[in-house]
């Protein structure tokens, strides 16, 4: 049986500067670096110095600086992967939340995994089928121990894609 330890990037700048996340490429702030620092000494006292685990990170800044950070109590260094980057939110990127959200298409009876927030951007279906090759990787890899460090909308679209989710069921579902 496989284990999996996700983390999720602690608070960055785009958290308090009212900037679109996504595929941007924000720092972390003080608090994120203490946050990330938090998650790895506990992951110190729950696993120990180099444990048999195989990390991987997203390869934007937030994920992988709190990946760095907290991996860092452990001994490990993580993998970036670009499948395990937040869903794409097309021409809002580096614009504010409030642009994003004036300019937002109307759902039109679309499901929450196949809407898109712009025509330019990814719906949560496009991130499940972008991170499934990932998922059957670890699937098949003979290694048992995995530490996966993403975002929100990734990590939901991972669980989904591990546990073998219908798109049916995401609607009642969140991670």
């Amino acid at each position: 049986m496989k284990t999996i330890i996700t983390i999720q990037h602690a608070q960055s700048e785009q958290h308090l500067n009212g900037m679109v996340g996504g595929w941007t490429d924000w720092n972390l702030t003080e608090l994120g670096r203490k946050q990330a620092d938090c998650i790895g000494r506990r992951l110190l006292k729950e696993l120990g110095e180099n444990p048999p685990f195989k990390a991987y990170t997203s390869d934007l800044k937030r994920v992988y600086q709190t990946a760095d950070i907290a991996l860092g109590h452990l001994g490990l260094q993580a993998e970036r992967r670009k499948e395990l980057r937040e869903i794409y939110f097309g021409s809002a990127t580096g614009k504010s939340n409030e642009w994003m959200e004036a300019h937002k298409l109307p759902r039109e009876g679309l499901s929450n995994f196949d809407y898109r927030n712009l025509a330019d951007a990814e719906s949560e279906r496009d991130v499940y089928q972008r991170i499934s090759p990932f998922v059957t990787e670890l699937e098949k890899s003979p290694e048992e121990n995995f530490i996966v460090a993403s975002h929100c909308c990734a990590l939901t679209m991972f669980f989904a894609r591990w546990l073998d989710l219908d798109p049916a069921q995401m609607e009642k579902s969140r991670f």
